[in-house]
């Protein structure tokens, strides 16, 4: 297969590398959680409210006050303190990627006190132009046009990584339907069943039984199958 990835960085207007932006990885829809033994330090977020798969975190994982993360990730700010690192990257249809940057104990922090350590130092790197100009780069960075995804489909019914879907009367596109339901695995699961407020509910397949979900908006479902 031919290798569709692709890496840039952004600098300062002094030259300091501020972030990566890496694009072209493989396609993901199904994240596994991965519980942390001790918990992260969330210093800023920012949710993405359309598609949720690329939300704005600025982290430090396992509480560590000497290295902080500025980035784009799947994971939702409510969760990503008892996620275990590293978080997974922006999931967009056709691919996923990496748009970050690390800060440490030994970068110059333009407009911060550099008497000021560990995560306070951090903290107030958040006032600064910088931060915020970065901040706002990142989440500027939108898909315009949807690259066509690999994968196997046959009228309404589509195959993902680890589970078939037949989208029935959902009025969703086989890509929706796998992004929905990489958010409902996220949401807690109670009797067997998952729901996003306002969008839909899920009940969850079992070895080879199907499960389904409702969507709100359409009042169709599709049902959903382990492979």
């Amino acid at each position: 297969m031919k290798d569709m990835t692709a890496s840039f960085n952004i600098v300062s207007e002094n030259g300091r590398d501020l972030a990566e932006v890496r694009t072209g990885y493989p396609e993901v829809f199904d994240l596994t959680v991965r519980p942390t033994t001790e918990e992260n330090t969330l210093i800023d977020s920012t949710p993405d409210p359309a598609h949720k798969m690329m939300n704005y975190a600025f982290i430090s994982y396992n509480g560590s006050p000497n290295e902080a993360w500025m980035m784009l990730t799947a994971i939702e700010p409510e969760i990503t303190p008892i996620w275990e690192a590293p978080l997974d990257g922006p999931i967009y249809t056709g691919g996923t990627g990496l748009f970050q940057g690390k800060l440490d104990n030994k970068a110059v922090l333009p407009s911060v006190d550099p008497a000021l350590k560990g995560t306070k130092r951090f903290k107030a790197y958040t006032k600064t132009a910088e931060y915020k100009d970065l901040k706002k780069t990142m989440l500027s960075f939108k898909q315009l046009k949807a690259a066509p995804a690999e994968q196997e489909a046959t009228g309404g019914n589509c195959v993902g990584a680890q589970y078939t879907y037949d989208l029935g009367d959902s009025g969703m596109s086989c890509d929706e339907a796998k992004a929905f339901f990489s958010q409902i695995l996220k949401q807690p699961i109670s009797t067997g069943a998952a729901e996003i407020m306002g969008v839909g509910a899920c009940m969850m397949p079992f070895d080879t039984d199907p499960g389904y979900c409702n969507i709100d908006a359409s009042g169709g479902k599709f049902a959903v199958t382990k492979k």
